[in-house]
């Protein structure tokens, strides 16, 4: 038996690392408004200007950051940025003047309560859709998907500079001992935990174990090290979706349902630019793809969930891993506690993958016999 490991965002965020949408989106502001009053280069998702009657001196990167944090609980409101002063006319003006010059960065600064990445991804998709449904012409479609495609570009490379800048995390053993951990004969499917094969075998170690990390960030390596007593030759980290600063595996960020019928309608469209940010194009430039294909079709595992949502921007690469026929179990480690956890929202997630769902209901291992994730 075999394992693979579904290693997401949640597992960077058990860490402590600030790789939230959230945490993401508010440094980019604070970049852009820093960088504005330094008078230096911007790339023009944000308009920023000083009102000439603005009467309390220049910004600083104090005042920035507060009023950011303020700006964050009003969902945003740029109509009202930062600490209001009163002219000798009785006009009040606001330190900055914020145009917003994306469509695509408006959305999501209104929707600034997500916390999956994977929101996001499903956003810049609901937005391709909208150009799918509009009544014009191919080459004016053409120029409304050059725009997203540009602007979602922007996103992608302030990502990896933000990533870049965030600190190094301690290992938690925790993690550790999931790593080393047996498979149970009782979490397998009941075809494969009944086979004469396992006859009188409770529990027995991985054969190898095929790291799938989702994160562009490298914290899993840590773990997977002689020092701790897990051989390199049994664990491969498979970055699928890129690694910072890595010019020959670059991040892959877009949308990857390619079971959605509104993907079967872009494939028909004569506009090209739908694609551009569809996964299945991205994964041709490695060979990452074809190497987890090789791993699921080399022999029955069992599946870990760690800190992966499941959501649908990965619905066609999650389909093929969760009703192949050599997966046995599929293992969650919630967030939370035993009472308050997300277990039963990862199993809505995951159940979108599975056609067959008495499959899904025989291979999902339950709560009881479930984990909580280790927090940093």
């Amino acid at each position: 038996m075999n394992r693979l490991i579904l290693l997401g965002n949640g597992f960077d965020l058990a860490h402590g690392i600030k790789t939230s949408y959230v945490d993401f989106i508010k440094w980019y502001i604070k970049q852009r408004l820093n960088k504005f009053i330094n008078h230096e280069p911007s790339e023009g998702l944000l308009h920023i200007v000083i009102p000439d009657n603005y009467r309390a001196g220049k910004p600083t990167k104090e005042n920035i950051d507060d009023w950011v944090e303020n700006s964050y609980n009003n969902g945003f409101d740029f109509t009202k940025f930062g600490n209001a002063t009163m002219g000798w006319d009785g006009q009040i003006t606001y330190p900055f003047s914020i145009a917003i010059r994306s469509k695509f960065l408006k959305v999501l600064l209104k929707q600034c309560s997500l916390k999956k990445w994977v929101d996001v991804e499903a956003t810049f998709y609901e937005q391709l859709t909208e150009i799918l449904e509009l009544k014009k012409t191919d080459s004016e479609k053409e120029a409304l998907l050059a725009e997203l495609n540009t602007h979602m570009r922007v996103i992608i490379e302030k990502l990896e500079e933000y990533l870049i800048s965030l600190p190094k995390p301690p290992r938690n053993d925790g993690y550790l001992k999931i790593l080393k951990s047996f498979v149970a004969l009782e979490d397998l499917d009941s075809k494969t935990a009944k086979s004469p094969l396992n006859r009188g075998v409770n529990t027995q170690l991985p054969k190898a174990t095929h790291i799938l990390n989702f994160n562009y960030t490298d914290t899993i390596e840590q773990y997977v090290t002689a020092q701790y007593k897990l051989p390199p030759q049994n664990f491969t980290i498979n970055y699928i979706h890129g690694k910072l600063e890595d010019n020959s595996n670059p991040i892959v960020f877009g949308f990857g349902d390619e079971l959605d019928e509104r993907y079967l309608h872009m494939e028909r469209q004569k506009a090209k630019g739908y694609f551009e940010h569809i996964k299945s194009f991205w994964y041709f430039r490695t060979s990452h793809y074809k190497e987890l294909i090789r791993f699921i079709d080399s022999g029955q595992y069992q599946v870990l969930v760690l800190g992966h949502s499941c959501g649908l921007s990965d619905r066609t690469m999650l389909h093929m891993i969760l009703e192949h026929e050599n997966c046995k179990s599929v293992k969650i480690y919630y967030h939370g506690d035993e009472i308050n956890n997300n277990y039963t929202e990862i199993t809505y997630e995951i159940a979108r993958h599975f056609k067959d769902k008495s499959i899904m209901r025989d291979r999902i291992v339950s709560l009881n016999k479930s984990s909580n994730m280790p927090q940093s």
